[in-house]
């Protein structure tokens, strides 16, 4: 985000129908600490092959008021957590090139 990894968050992977995915799942991936992350299908490693608009959030759980004590908040704009905002679109392919799934995000 803005230049550094986000440490916090998770990306989503949501088929993209008008280029011919037909997958019914959604692969999602925790952000580490470096900012990298690891797609998981059905508790499977990786997704199926195909077309995907993909979502970034930047979410940490927060101390908030005493009716609710914990809240979520995202670090990074809200265009990219919607997959027809975000501007990511990505093929998943067998053999993808380095950053292929690499994602720059910003906070506004």
């Amino acid at each position: 985000m803005d230049g550094v990894p986000l440490a916090k968050g998770g990306v989503r992977f949501v088929p993209c129908k008008d280029k011919g995915n037909t997958t019914t799942t959604e692969p999602i991936g925790v952000l580490s600490a470096d900012g990298t992350y690891s797609l998981i299908t059905f508790s499977q490693p990786g997704a199926p092959l195909g077309w995907y608009q993909v979502t970034v959030s930047g979410e940490s759980v927060e101390m908030a008021g005493n009716s609710n004590p914990y809240t979520a908040k995202s670090s990074v704009a809200p265009k990219y957590s919607n997959p027809a905002t975000s501007g990511f679109l990505v093929e998943v392919v067998p053999s993808p090139a380095a950053g292929a799934y690499d994602f720059k995000v910003s906070a506004k």
